[in-house]
């Protein structure tokens, strides 16, 4: 235990200076969490435009890489500021980026880059502005841009940032590749800086071409979803799924974007999965050994699924294929991969 905790010092103090050797002069905020996987988290402030970035907070966690389930892994975030970056830095972070460790540490999923998260409802909570603006209610995560990884002998420690998303954006990441909507964002915000109130990228004709370019050309990169809900059961040759809107807006996105372009996709929940495989013949459904839902989906089962599936609370018959799909309600937790 005593080598354990010397350990821990040592990454901590590893993360401290990091942030010294990029601040200099700044003392910065130590802010107080709640009881947790997280000692506290560091705030530098950016007062000064750096690489094109707007005048931003710098948000790093200490204490997430001292989890088995981490993998190493310290988060990270940059808010743009609403003035110069002076005065006392924002709360709503410090909140969303622990609430994140904790359930890495107690979940045993870790976060890594290219790695996306719907939180289902604004990230910023009431600093979300009114007026129309679509929130941020989502995230991706790729590595921090200033700080340099470490794997010494007290452990690795590695940063990778938080990035705030729209809806649309999380829906355009999911039906490209991410790591390409990854870049295309940091190149219209650079550093990555979360903005509160900021559009989706394809607000901007420019972008928008872009993502759509590259969706069509190259289809997505996701092979698999989270559920928010998922259960099955095969009765009388037919195969009943129920799963709430998260995962119902997956299974539509993969019509297109996997099974276009003759790629699997697997939706995976607390029980079995349901795997979506293409077909050129014969549509079929049915339960593997393991229990896993099998759907074989051929271009004319696709165009039903798209056709006919809602993210709607309500029972859906596909007739091209003997399954049956009731959407439910939403379940409110966050959904990474």
């Amino acid at each position: 235990m005593p080598e354990e905790q010397s350990n821990a010092d040592k990454r901590r103090e590893f993360i401290l200076l990091s942030l010294r050797d990029r601040y200099p002069g700044q003392e910065g905020f130590r802010l107080p969490v709640p009881a947790g996987v997280v000692e506290d988290v560091l705030a530098y402030a950016v007062p000064e435009p750096v690489g094109g970035a707007a005048p931003h907070w710098h948000y790093v966690t200490r204490g997430l890489s001292d989890a088995p389930a981490s993998q190493g892994v310290e988060l990270t975030m940059r808010v743009a500021a609403s003035t110069d970056g002076t005065g006392t830095p924002p709360l709503w972070p410090v909140d969303l980026l622990t609430y994140l460790a904790n359930y890495v540490a107690d979940h045993g999923h870790p976060i890594l880059p290219n790695h996306h998260l719907d939180m289902q409802g604004p990230i910023a909570g009431e600093e979300e502005p009114g007026g129309g603006t679509e929130p941020l209610t989502a995230a991706v995560f790729s590595p921090d841009p200033a700080l340099t990884s470490s794997n010494r002998s007290a452990g690795t420690v590695v940063f990778n940032q938080l990035i705030g998303i729209t809806a649309r954006d999380l829906r355009d990441a999911l039906g490209w590749r991410t790591e390409k909507f990854i870049d295309l964002l940091t190149g219209a915000y650079p550093l990555g800086v979360t903005v509160v109130g900021r559009p989706s990228l394809r607000a901007h004709a420019r972008l928008a071409t872009r993502i759509d370019e590259g969706t069509a050309k190259e289809g997505s990169s996701t092979s698999h979803g989270v559920a928010d809900r998922l259960e099955q059961k095969y009765v009388d040759g037919r195969l009943r799924l129920a799963m709430g809107p998260v995962a119902v807006e997956a299974v539509l996105s993969a019509q297109r974007t996997r099974l276009g372009f003759e790629r699997e996709f697997t939706l995976v929940g607390p029980g079995p999965a349901v795997r979506f495989l293409p077909a050129q013949d014969t549509p079929r459904a049915s339960v593997d050994p393991a229990g896993d839902g099998l759907i074989e989906v051929t271009r004319t089962v696709s165009d039903e699924i798209r056709a006919r599936l809602d993210a709607s609370p309500g029972t859906y018959e596909l007739t091209t294929v003997n399954v049956t799909i009731e959407v439910i309600e939403a379940d409110p937790h966050p959904k990474m991969m």
